[in-house]
């Protein structure tokens, strides 16, 4: 059951990344441009998940929102998972947040840091629950065009 638990909310994080990086930029340049990405999740140092993804233009655009946008579609997407989003610092290469997720004793707090770095991108997520805590890291690189 708690392994269930926590692949739903390891998914969830997943999800979450994922949309981090299709948001329009704070500044000028944009933090994921449209084309197909390559990205791998490692927890605990092991790897978990790898695959690709086709970014449409669309969906960029989305991901390289300003703030208030980028603060929308966050809490949108982590209410869907009984989570508030706490605090968010969105710039033109990174956005950071933290959100809070449950009460009592499944309450736990996610905090997210994304660093883009024109064609790559990096993002680590740490859960805390009762004292203890659990990292992912999700690497990412624009491939180039969708097929």
């Amino acid at each position: 059951m708690i392994r269930t638990a926590n692949m739903r909310a390891h998914a969830m994080l997943l999800m979450v990344a994922l949309a981090a990086i299709a948001a329009p930029p704070a500044q000028a340049e944009d933090r994921i441009r449209a084309g197909l990405w390559e990205t791998t999740t490692t927890q605990g140092g092991k790897q978990i998940n790898t695959g690709t993804r086709c970014i449409t233009p669309e969906l960029a655009a989305s991901s390289n929102e300003n703030q208030a946008a980028t603060r929308e579609m966050l809490q949108s997407s982590w209410a869907k998972a009984n989570c508030t989003l706490k605090e968010l610092a969105v710039t033109a290469s990174t956005i950071s947040y933290s959100v809070d997720c449950a009460t009592g004793a499944d309450a736990r707090t996610i905090s997210s840091v994304s660093k883009y770095h024109g064609d790559t991108f990096e993002t680590e997520l740490i859960s805390k629950r009762s004292g203890s805590a659990s990292d992912m890291i999700t690497k990412g690189r624009r491939l180039g065009a969708c097929p």
